[in-house]
C-alpha cells in the first residue's frame, strides 16, 4: 500500500462522518488538508477540504466553511469527478444558506442545476430543490417551501438514496409543522425515524426528529411530553457537540419549562441558549431568549433585570433592521427556477417511462 492509499483509508471514514453531521474538530480537519496537500492529488485534497468545510460549519465558522467548499469544486473537476464537484458546489450553497446569504445560496444552486440538467442527475436535482425549499422556509413562505420539498420527495422516491430521502422528510416535517399541519409532519417524522433506525446514520437528524416531535407536543399543549422529547434532542446534540442544535433546543426547552411553571429551569435554559446563540451568531435565537428572559424577570419582580433584557432585545432588533432584506426573488431568479423545475420534471417523467417500458418488456 502506498502512503497515498494509506492516507485515503484514514481520510475516508472521517469524510463520511463529517458529511453525516459528526465531523472532527476544525483543527483536526485542517491537519488533514495540510497532509493532503503534500501528495499533490486533486481528488484527495478536495475530499479533505470538504471535510474541513463540514467541520467549520458544525461550529458556526461559516465563512471558513464556504472557503473550503469553494476550493474543493475546481479540484474535483480537475480530477474528473463531476459528481463530487457538483456535490461540493451544492454544499457551498448550503453554507451560504446557513449564513443567511440567500441570494448567494440560490445563485450557487441554480448554477449547479445547469450541470445537473446536462448530466441528468436527479440526485443533485433533488438536493437543489431541497435547498430552494429551505430558502422559502427562511423567508417564512412555508407553503412554497412545502411545495418544493414535496417535489424533492417525488424525485427521491425514484432513487436509491435513503439518506437524501430522510433529509427531505425532515424538511417536509418542518414546513408542515409551521403551517400547523401536524398529522403530515408526524407522518414525515415517523418515516424519517424509521430510516434513522435502519440505513441512515446522522445524529443531527436524530435530534431534529425528536425536536420537532417536542415542538408538536408543545403546540398541542402537551408540555410534559414536549419536555421529554426536547430533553432527548438536547442530549443528542450535546453528545454530538452541535452548537446550532443546542441553541435552538434550549430555547424551546426554556419556553416549555416556563409553561410548566419551572421558572428556574426555564431561566437556566434561556440563559444558555442566549450564550450559545451568541457564539454561533444566531441573533434571532438570542432575541427570542432575551424576550422570554425579560418576561421571566418581570414575573419574579426583578424589574432592573427585565429592563436589561428589554434593552438587549431592542439592540438585537436594531441590528437585524440595519441589514437589508436578504432576498427578493426577482423575475430572473424566478424564471431560472421555473425552467429548472420543468427540466427536472421532464427528466423524472422520462425515467419513469423507461422504467415502465422495461417492466412491460
Amino acid at each position: 500500500m502506498t502512503p497515498l492509499d494509506a492516507f485515503r483509508d484514514e481520510l475516508r471514514p472521517l469524510a463520511v462522518a463529517a458529511a453525516n453531521g459528526s465531523p472532527e474538530p476544525p483543527a483536526v480537519a485542517a491537519d488533514l488538508v495540510a497532509r493532503a496537500r503534500r501528495f499533490g492529488d486533486p481528488a484527495t485534497l478536495a475530499c479533505a477540504l470538504v471535510t474541513l468545510g463540514h467541520a467549520h460549519q458544525h461550529v458556526g465558522a461559516l465563512a471558513d466553511a464556504q472557503a473550503a467548499f469553494r476550493a474543493a469544486v475546481p479540484l474535483y473537476a480537475q480530477a474528473g469527478d463531476e459528481h463530487a464537484s457538483v456535490e461540493a458546489q451544492v454544499e457551498l450553497g448550503y453554507s451560504h444558506y446557513a449564513a443567511g446569504e440567500y441570494p448567494r445560496a440560490l445563485a450557487t444552486w441554480l448554477d449547479s442545476l445547469e450541470q445537473v440538467r446536462e448530466r441528468r442527475d436527479l440526485h443533485h436535482g433533488t438536493r437543489v430543490y431541497l435547498g430552494v425549499g429551505k430558502v422559502y422556509y427562511a423567508l417564512e413562505d412555508f407553503g412554497s417551501a412545502l411545495r418544493y420539498h414535496e417535489l424533492a420527495l417525488q424525485l427521491v422516491r425514484g432513487l436509491d438514496s435513503p439518506k437524501l430521502c430522510c433529509e427531505v422528510l425532515i424538511n417536509i416535517a418542518g414546513d408542515a409543522y409551521r403551517q400547523q399541519h401536524f398529522d403530515r409532519a408526524q407522518r414525515a417524522l415517523a418515516e424519517a425515524a424509521e430510516l434513522l433506525a435502519g440505513p441512515v446514520s446522522n445524529h443531527v437528524w436524530e435530534a431534529e426528529v425528536e425536536s420537532y416531535l417536542g415542538l408538536i407536543h408543545f403546540a398541542r399543549g402537551e408540555y410534559p411530553a414536549a419536555r421529554e422529547k426536547l430533553d432527548h434532542a438536547f442530549a443528542i446534540h450535546q453528545e454530538n457537540q452541535n452548537l446550532w442544535g443546542k441553541s435552538h433546543v434550549l430555547l424551546a426547552l426554556g419556553r416549555t419549562h416556563a409553561r410548566l411553571g419551572e421558572l428556574e429551569r426555564a431561566e437556566a435554559c434561556l440563559t444558555s441558549a442566549d450564550e450559545l446563540a451568541g457564539q454561533a451568531r444566531l441573533d434571532n435565537v438570542s432575541r427570542q431568549a432575551a424576550e422570554l428572559l425579560a418576561d421571566l424577570a418581570q414575573r419574579r419582580g426583578d424589574f432592573a433585570a427585565a429592563l436589561r433584557y428589554c434593552k438587549r432585545v431592542h439592540a438585537l432588533v436594531a441590528g437585524e433592521h440595519a441589514v437589508p432584506p436578504a432576498l427578493h426573488l426577482g423575475r430572473q431568479v424566478t424564471e431560472r427556477l421555473r425552467r429548472g423545475v420543468l427540466r427536472l420534471r421532464m427528466e423524472h417523467a422520462r425515467r419513469r417511462l423507461q422504467s415502465t417500458s422495461g417492466a412491460e418488456g
